[in-house]
């Protein structure tokens, strides 16, 4: 993991019996903000119901401060 000012990139690999899972995490942060963008591969080992046998998933989220939780919320 390695921080440069508002960007934290993180990546990892992990093996799981024979299947392996490398993943690279960039996170964005900034004035109540942030966006974090992940990639995952995987290869080896059973595939997962609905999903190839390996292949890449990518997703981004992003968040912004709303404010307070008012107490219903919390």
């Amino acid at each position: 993991m390695q921080t440069n000012g508002n960007f934290t990139v993180a990546d990892s690999v992990c093996k799981i019996g024979p299947t392996t899972i490398t993943s690279h995490s960039v996170i964005t942060a900034g004035d109540g903000a942030y966006t974090i963008k992940f990639m995952s591969k995987w290869e080896g080992g059973s595939p997962v119901p609905g999903m190839p046998a390996a292949g890449t998933s990518n997703m981004t989220i992003d968040a912004k401060w709303l404010g307070e939780c008012t107490p219903e919320e919390k």
